[in-house]
């Protein structure tokens, strides 16, 4: 940490393991991590000790929660495409529960495996909207042809 910050804030799951990872003395704000017990950030929610504190808004219930809803809506599916970022390590366990949840009402799993990748840093005049994030389609191409 040559630039000796006073506080680092981090977006996503992979950027604040690798803060932690980097020091153990400045403050860390994880904006909007996955678990943060479940990949090490902190040993307890309630009190987190250490230098990492932040926001979690996943909960890795809600992607059984979603099946089961889709379930409902459409009472025939038998195979659902779930997308997921490999590098980030949150996305495991949140799947390890989904496969869990199918098994019990017939569902089979079909993993993708998709990075987001970002256009060019512009904003659309036509639209008026920042860049979004976009799958590469060849790995749509791979879920779609499992």
């Amino acid at each position: 940490m040559s630039l000796k910050p006073s506080v680092i804030v981090t977006s996503a799951t992979p950027a604040a393991i690798a803060a932690k990872n980097a020091t153990s003395n400045i403050p860390i704000v994880a904006l909007v991590v996955g678990d943060p017990v479940g990949t090490g950030l902190v040993t307890n929610i309630a009190r987190p000790e250490g230098n990492v504190t932040g926001l979690s808004l996943v909960n890795p219930e809600l992607g059984v929660k979603r099946l089961d809803l889709l379930k409902q809506a459409l009472p025939h599916v038998s195979r659902v495409g779930v997308l997921s970022n490999p590098l980030n390590p949150q996305h495991a366990g949140g799947l390890q529960e989904l496969e869990a949840a199918a098994k019990v009402i017939r569902v089979s799993i079909q993993r993708g495996a998709a990075t987001a990748t970002v256009r060019p840093a512009y904003i659309d005049r036509r639209r008026g909207c920042p860049p979004v994030p976009s799958l590469s389609s060849t790995h749509l191409t791979n879920l779609a042809s499992r």
